[in-house]
């Protein structure tokens, strides 16, 4: 390859992953369920209808994280910022028990002082001042980086970039499968959370405490002209976004031989979907599906080793910092 082109696909391909979307940078969702179980238990009174309720509401900002189009990933921005009053609006827009409970879960996840602020922002045992999930993806990014460049014909500093950039998705998994050699019910627990959903009048909750904000997120200029649209994207995303998180819960059940190539496929067919949206031109548009599952169960084996030695320090610490800044915010069951 011309010294020349590589350099100007080299540019290219890493403004791309700095302009990446922060939403697809957090903790995966069994990692939100395991916190969640651990989250101001309120001295064992919180019933199983409640944490369940919780775990489900605790993953709800990443709604629309894996819809790879600019405005949905316009509404995740909403709920991944510096600033939680997004995330907090649904705690106070709740009525009754279980909207509550749904709700304290949702509030516990954001990137200002919630758990994704140690994933994103800063870690509180690794990776402080760049979050766990970026320090830990920049080490693996380097580890992966030859095996990309020859799978996908790309020069290393290239390859490099991309792996670091998807190696965001190794680092969370790799967190959750962890998490569950710590807690088995971990899987039963995140699969039990998509029997809470409450339908229409979760949306609708959502809608009302969230509408405007997603709103000016797609026309800061008439947001109420956009509301109609959020609602309908609210409507047609949250159902599949629940049964997702069924499923997933369902596969972290399994021993991890089983388990990491049904994961690596769920990558692969997002991964699909991601590079065509954010590295349309600068990577081939139609590359094999089995060849991403492959490089998805290599980053999820590399992943592995990579986090097991401190990733529980650093969810207990989350857990704690969580607990804390709920406790001092009123926000409580």
């Amino acid at each position: 390859m011309n010294r020349c082109i590589r350099r100007m696909l080299t540019l290219a391909l890493c403004a791309a992953v700095a302009g990446a979307p922060a939403a697809a940078r957090a903790w995966a969702a069994g990692t939100h369920a395991y916190i969640a179980k651990h989250t101001n238990k309120a001295k064992g009174i919180v019933t199983d209808a409640e944490l369940c309720r919780r775990v489900l509401g605790a993953n709800g900002p990443d709604l629309f994280n894996s819809v790879w189009q600019d405005e949905p990933q316009k509404l995740a921005g909403v709920l991944h910022t510096g600033d939680p009053a997004a995330n907090l609006s649904p705690w106070h827009a709740a009525e009754g028990e279980l909207q509550r409970a749904f709700a304290f879960g949702f509030a516990s996840h954001n990137d200002a002082w919630g758990t994704d602020s140690t994933a994103h922002a800063s870690g509180r045992t690794f990776g402080q001042g760049a979050g766990y999930v970026p320090a830990k993806a920049a080490i693996l990014g380097a580890m992966l980086a030859r095996p990309f460049a020859d799978a996908l014909g790309l020069p290393l500093e290239v390859a490099q970039a991309l792996a670091t950039d998807v190696s965001h998705n190794f680092v969370e998994f790799a967190v959750d499968f962890l998490l569950v050699q710590a807690d088995p019910e971990l899987g039963w627990t995140l699969y039990a959370s998509a029997g809470c959903y409450a339908g229409p009048a979760d949306d609708d909750l959502l809608y009302d405490a969230l509408g405007l904000y997603f709103a000016a997120a797609l026309s800061p200029e008439d947001p109420a002209s956009r509301l109609p649209e959020v609602k309908a994207w609210i409507d047609a995303v949250e159902r599949p976004f629940v049964e997702g998180l069924g499923a997933n819960g369902y596969v972290l059940t399994l021993p991890y031989a089983v388990a990491k190539p049904l994961i690596a496929a769920q990558l692969a067919r997002e991964g699909q979907e991601y590079l065509a949206w954010k590295y349309a031109g600068l990577l081939p548009p139609d590359l094999p599906f089995d060849l991403l599952v492959r490089l998805a169960e290599a980053g999820l084996d590399a992943a592995m080793p990579l986090c097991a030695p401190d990733f529980m320090d650093e969810i207990e610490a989350t857990t704690g910092w969580v607990n804390g800044r709920m406790s001092a915010l009123g926000i409580a069951p």
